[in-house]
């Protein structure tokens, strides 16, 4: 059979009324009632519109007369047309199916193809965090390795037929599915596929939507931060700034970043920077000559920068706490970025999704501790502990994600306490002028 004489009758089956929920409508509405549907049987039998240039007002027109009809007290369009909500789905993808496409056998084995919900997804998004209402992967060589995916879980969303221009088989294929499955699709996410086990069709379509360039969690995007106020105003024409070009260069990247994950890992390239630059510039303080030439200042130079990362964070921590940066010291800015954390959350530090969040960091569990130097560890620890759970992703290691975000206490550790003294950091060090541990003395230095 071609594809029009199969699909076109199973449309028609989805405009049915089911006559006894009319029948048992009250005698006052069901006069405006009886008035819409026989509209609506009407608009069933130039059903063929929907194949032709005139399909989109074909649409318009029965989705005007289902929203007349769903504003008539006392009725319930589910009830007198069951297939309402599927209809309209269909009847969008099949608008995309072209006259040489219908005048066509249908495609063979169409039948093995199964309509499932999608139980377990968050669901598809473009690379703006929009998300995706439908994507279709037709394989070119074997249409049985083909995969659809539509989400109907937003009322508002609808299929545009224009996007779906490049899968001419598997419109066909969600047209009759969509037709002859007794489920109500609106509200929900399905994949349209030939696998039978639910994991192996959720992750065949989850591995095509990365391919396609896709993501599997909406993006969690950064909000404006604090950390730069008095900064500007410390500046000075004469300043020594020229050493900073590289370090100036990553805190152009931190001002691209978008999303809270990328803001926070270009806030810590930048102190990675400042870390190893510390090191040396405390060796080369040590060092009285005008150069350095013997092996062991060459050993002294490896053994500064070859200390375990964490250790490195927490003596550039040590080594800012009490500089001024933009009229404050480093250490009071931190108070006040811990105030405004524990402050906005109704629980403050007593939060059981800040316990939980701090016990699957492994980042000690209470960075309000009255002892300056405790505090300073922990929150250097806390800072250290995060870039791992960002940057690792082993199986036995809790991972810091888009997903984790969602979160809204997560979410605020990074957004209201680390990324700001971060920030306060990699912005304002360059600014200090006095003891500033990340400055060489001189413009190069001389190895030999």
């Amino acid at each position: 059979m071609t594809v029009k004489d199969t699909i076109r009758p199973e449309l028609y089956a989805l405009f049915q009324v089911d006559e006894d929920a009319v029948d048992a409508l009250p005698d006052d509405i069901l006069l405006p009632t009886e008035t819409i549907l026989n509209f609506i049987e009407g608009l069933r039998e130039s059903l063929d519109r929907v194949f032709t240039e005139d399909g989109e007002s074909f649409i318009q027109e029965i989705q005007t007369a289902f929203g007349q009809l769903a504003s008539v007290d006392g009725v319930d369009i589910d009830l007198l047309l069951p297939n309402s909500a599927n209809l309209m789905q269909a009847l969008r993808i099949a608008n995309a199916i072209t006259d040489e496409q219908l005048d066509a056998e249908m495609p063979a084995n169409y039948l093995q193809f199964r309509l499932d919900e999608d139980m377990n997804s968050e669901g598809i998004y473009d690379s703006s965090g929009t998300s995706v209402t439908h994507f279709f992967y037709q394989h070119q060589g074997d249409l049985l390795e083909s995969v659809c995916y539509l989400d109907f879980s937003d009322l508002n969303a609808g299929l545009e037929a224009a996007d779906l221009d490049n899968s001419s088989q598997l419109n066909i294929i969600a047209v009759s599915l969509l037709s002859r499955t007794e489920e109500v699709a609106r509200g929900k996410r399905w994949i349209i596929s030939c696998c039978d086990h639910v994991e192996g069709r959720e992750v065949l379509l989850k591995y095509h939507a990365l391919l396609c360039g896709y993501l599997l969690t909406r993006p969690v995007y950064s909000p404006l931060y604090d950390g730069i106020d008095g900064i500007p105003a410390t500046l000075r024409r004469g300043g020594s700034y020229a050493q900073f070009r590289e370090p100036f260069a990553m805190l152009s990247e931190f001002n691209s970043r978008k999303t809270i994950i990328d803001s926070f890992l270009s806030a810590y390239h930048t102190l990675e920077n400042y870390m190893v630059r510390a090191r040396i510039v405390a060796v080369e303080r040590a060092h009285n000559g005008a150069t350095f030439f013997s092996i062991r200042d060459f050993k002294r130079m490896h053994a500064a920068i070859d200390q375990n990362e964490g250790e490195q964070l927490r003596l550039l921590f040590r080594d800012c706490w009490n500089l001024q940066i933009g009229g404050t010291t480093f250490g009071a800015y931190v108070d006040i970025r811990i105030n405004h954390l524990v402050n906005g959350m109704p629980q403050g530090f007593q939060s059981p999704e800040l316990a939980n969040f701090l016990q699957k960091l492994g980042a000690p569990g209470d960075f309000t501790v009255a002892n300056e130097n405790e505090r300073r560890k922990t929150i250097s620890k806390l800072v250290y502990q995060i870039r791992c759970s960002i940057v690792h992703n082993k199986e036995t290691e809790y991972h810091i994600s888009n997903r984790e975000l969602q979160n809204s206490t997560n979410k605020l550790v990074l957004t209201e306490l680390c990324i700001p003294i971060m920030r306060r950091l990699a912005f304002g060090l360059p600014s200090v002028v006095q003891e500033n541990p990340i400055t060489y003395s001189r413009r190069e230095i001389a190895l030999y």
